[in-house]
């Protein structure tokens, strides 16, 4: 086992270690005028031409909640004091010769559009055990705002799912509570998936003018932030102020974006949560340890049937959907129990890891919010049994190695948990998430622009808490939905945390730093303070007990 493949890029994170023990899901509850507006407020800038769309609607003709883009007249749904437009194109349905390439300019339309259903989500496999969903025909966004005159800023959601699973129309990201609440225009977005989003081949490379494969679905994102560049003004959002957040996949997004040239000027503050620290990624190719992105590339094309065709590339763009979904099932794990396939260092698209990018001066600096759970591993592992002294041993030695092994187990030892089990899950999640989110604080707090990390401990109440903080349990907390499930009463101190976070994320991304009582310091001003979100609020300068610095010395995390 090489333990540097525990760096995690989260998404697909970690060793072949769980796909042998059973692994689980992820857990969770300024630019060109883009035309006019009409909320029964006043006007706002007039309307630019539809390209390629034909003569659009007149700006001067806009009824109550319809906005003038550059694609065409888009007419959003009224919802008490906002307007929620859904399912709003932003690039060409990837989709025949389009499938495996950089996102096309969509022909636009010439009639009013309704905006009040999602889109699609981009075909996937549920991580629940639901099947194959979705639809190739999926790049769409969706936007909650007051349309207001004054400009406000810009939240833009990625949502996470390993990069293979997902949706922006999931009911705990829905915008309402954080654009009346938080004071922002909100945007959520689909994204290619899978192998539709990632395959890398040889064959794809050599049609690229810039010689590089895979990456599509992080050019979807790029495709879908200049949309916000060009169109947000006119939804009542300021163009000069986007923030980009994201959890699990979607804080890896974050990151992709913050390092790659194509990001530059599209955000201006990002938002990683339960992300990792941006290293990690695979390679397009010639890696020195692991695999390459071309190596899985050529895996999934094997598994499809494709690798005896004289034309490889046509033979998987003549797949169905469901029929290429189906062949990331067949592939190696990513030991997440998901197929191991994701965004990849191209040398373009993503020069180098975003944290060696940062280390090295360079990346897009923006105030960054990062940070993780109290309890990430645990939705992980959960079938994993760790009983005794030894399983812990040989759990631990599996994946970091018979070197690293005695440094690492002295770091947790027994007498700091309640089980063998716990001392594994905090060694997991330490490395995982918890230490490479510190790690990027580091980095990005060197930069330009400051960095802030947060931790997330708190537990909701009965059963839903019995496991702790959880990957993902800190979403609803931002969007204000704690109380979304039915199957779930929010606590008294669920709703003033949830306050409490959803105005942090807002201020942040209305001033770049977030504002919470008590104050919450830059990361290495002074101290490496974190904010612990829990009840109360408090802060603390001795993260994970120390044992990061520990696991650093180790070489495990940088």
């Amino acid at each position: 086992m090489d333990p540097m493949r525990l760096r995690p890029s989260l998404a697909l994170a970690l060793l072949p270690l769980l796909a042998a023990c059973g692994g689980g899901d992820e857990p969770g509850l300024g630019g060109p005028d883009a035309g006019a507006t009409n909320p029964d407020s006043g006007a706002a800038p007039d309307a630019g031409e539809t390209p390629d769309a034909g003569e659009a609607p007149d700006a001067g003709t806009l009824g109550p909640g319809e906005v003038q883009t550059t694609l065409g007249v888009v007419r959003g749904v009224a919802e008490d004091d906002l307007w929620a437009f859904r399912g709003i194109p932003y690039a060409a349905p990837p989709v025949g010769a389009l499938r495996f390439r950089p996102p096309a300019p969509h022909e636009g339309w010439t009639e009013v559009r309704d905006t009040a259903t999602f889109g699609p989500a981009c075909p996937q496999d549920s991580l629940q055990g639901g099947g194959y969903s979705g639809d190739e025909d999926c790049l769409t966004l969706n936007v909650w705002t007051p349309l207001a005159t004054e400009p406000r800023p810009v939240m833009v959601w990625i949502h996470g799912g390993g990069f293979v699973a997902g949706s922006a129309s999931q009911p705990l990201y829905d915008g309402t509570r954080l654009t009346r609440d938080g004071g922002v225009v909100l945007v959520s977005i689909n994204y290619r998936l899978g192998a539709l989003g990632f395959l890398a081949t040889p064959e794809l490379k050599a049609e690229s003018p810039d010689d590089v494969a895979g990456n599509y679905g992080t050019l979807d994102q790029v495709a879908a932030l200049t949309w916000v560049r060009d169109n947000i003004a006119a939804f009542g959002g300021d163009p000069g102020n986007v923030t980009i957040f994201g959890e699990s996949a979607g804080g890896v997004s974050v990151c992709t974006l913050l390092g790659s040239p194509l990001g530059a000027g599209l955000f201006h503050r990002a938002v990683i949560e339960s992300g990792g620290g941006c290293f990690s990624l695979a390679l397009m190719e010639n890696a020195p340890r692991g695999r390459s992105a071309l190596d899985i590339g050529a895996e999934l094309v094997t598994a499809a049937g494709c690798d005896g065709e004289a034309d490889k590339l046509a033979c998987m763009r003549g797949l169905g959907a469901e029929a290429v979904v189906a062949t990331q099932a067949t592939i190696s794990s990513s030991g997440l129990g998901l197929p191991d396939i994701g965004p990849c260092v191209d040398g373009v698209v993503i020069p180098k890891e975003p944290y060696t990018t940062f280390n090295q001066g360079g990346g897009n600096e923006v105030p960054v919010l990062i940070g993780s759970n109290s309890d990430e591993a645990v939705g992980f592992t959960r079938g994993v049994a760790v009983p005794t002294r030894a399983a812990l041993e040989q759990r631990i030695t599996a994946i970091v190695g018979p070197a690293l092994a005695p440094g690492v187990l002295a770091l947790y030892p027994e007498a700091d948990f309640p089980d063998h089990k716990a001392a594994f899950d905090a060694a997991f999640a330490d490395v995982a998430f918890n230490c490479p989110a510190e790690s990027f604080a580091r980095v990005a707090a060197g930069g330009a622009a400051p960095s802030f990390m947060y931790y997330f401990s708190h537990r909701l109440s009965g059963v839903a808490g019995a496991n702790g903080a959880q990957h993902g349990y800190e979403i609803p907390f931002v969007f204000g939905t704690v109380d979304v499930s039915p199957a779930y009463t929010p606590t008294a101190d669920d709703l003033a945390l949830a306050e409490a976070m959803l105005g942090a994320w807002s201020s942040f991304a209305r001033d770049g730093a977030p504002s919470m009582t008590p104050a919450w310091p830059a990361y290495g001003e002074g101290a490496d303070t974190v904010m612990v979100l829990d009840v109360p609020l408090g802060t603390t300068a001795t993260f994970r007990g120390g044992r990061c610095d520990g696991l650093r010395a180790l070489g495990l995390v940088p």
